[in-house]
């Protein structure tokens, strides 16, 4: 189980520990989006001080409408404490923990600034 917590703009937070090129995780701290069909977006910054190596540029339409070519890397994230390998998109803005990554999960928030967001294996 993976425990968030909602801020006070109730937007859902959680902490991942992603792996960098060394190998060591670090934590990140990430908010659900479920309008992001991907698994992760960093900010570009974070993405070159964790070492995640490019592989390949990809297009994406951005909420607002917007084309954009984004940069993804191969990287990799504890989840359910198992490694597990993810494309990372950088991108500015927030970090970004998308549907892709809660694929096979029972999301249940409570909804109010300090409320709970409990991710959880749903495994039938």
């Amino acid at each position: 189980m993976i425990r968030g917590v909602l801020n006070d703009r109730l937007e859902p937070m959680v902490v991942l520990e992603i792996s960098s090129g060394d190998g060591r995780f670090h934590p990140v701290n990430a908010l659900l989006d479920t309008g992001f069909g991907g698994y992760l977006t960093l900010p570009s910054d974070t993405v070159a001080r964790l070492g995640l190596e490019h592989a390949e540029w990809i297009p994406m339409i951005l909420a607002n409408g917007e084309e954009i070519e984004a940069s993804a890397h191969a990287g990799a994230a504890k989840w359910f404490g198992e490694e597990r390998s993810i494309d990372v998109i950088a991108m500015d803005g927030p970090a970004l923990l998308g549907m892709r990554l809660l694929a096979g999960c029972k999301l249940t928030i409570r909804a109010h600034p300090g409320g709970e967001a409990l991710i959880e294996e749903d495994r039938p």
